[in-house]
């Protein structure tokens, strides 16, 4: 059974892991373990998704550093919150459920991806994550002037 949000195709295993394949390569990505679903479980795509905030994102995000000797007032401290939790918010597409379950894969910020490898030591992945997310960032770029600005 399985699920595609491009460009990702998403598998349900029989052994509840869930495979992430590139949908132009075929390989696998990534593999997840599913939580415990019991009966049969599906996977599926949402096609308006759902909203979800990633609470280490939003901590990252915090201009205001949460500290109660600090002199920011308190309704500055709200509103740097609600700014961090509104740019926390994913989007999730794929659903996993069974009859007594529902849970969502929400894709992890590559930063907080490269923050855990830095924290593990793991100093090249770390760099190598970083290249590739940098080189996504430049094709998202070029896409957006290229819808935006005229040909010449």
């Amino acid at each position: 059974m399985g699920a595609v949000n491009y460009p990702h195709l998403f598998a349900l295993m029989q052994s509840s892991e869930v495979e992430i394949h590139s949908v132009e390569t075929q390989e696998i990505v990534q593999t997840i373990q599913s939580p415990a679903l019991g009966g049969s479980a599906m996977i599926t795509r949402i096609p308006s998704g759902a909203n979800f905030c990633i609470p280490k994102m939003a901590e990252k995000l915090l201009m205001v550093p949460f500290d109660s000797n600090s002199v920011t007032t308190a309704q500055r401290r709200d509103e740097e919150v609600q700014v961090a939790r509104r740019l926390s918010m994913v989007s999730s597409r794929i659903a996993l459920g069974s009859g007594r379950s529902l849970c969502t894969i929400i894709p992890q910020p590559w930063f907080l991806q490269a923050d855990a490898l830095l924290d593990a030591n793991r100093v090249e992945d770390a760099l190598a994550l970083a290249d590739r997310a940098s080189g996504s960032i430049d094709d998202m770029q070029f896409d957006a002037e290229r819808l935006v600005l005229p040909f010449r």
